[in-house]
């Protein structure tokens, strides 16, 4: 995603950066759920 991210020509550096942001908080998201929820995922 991160590749892509920066070659991406048809974007404007704006976009790029809320989708940078966008990608770390997805990323985390489910991480904090495990450790927040005690490891369970259900």
């Amino acid at each position: 995603m991160w590749i892509n991210l920066i070659v991406r020509e048809d974007m404007a550096m704006p976009k790029k950066i809320v989708w940078a942001i966008v990608g770390i908080v997805w990323g985390l998201g489910p991480i904090l759920y495990i450790l927040v929820a005690d490891g369970g995922l259900w």
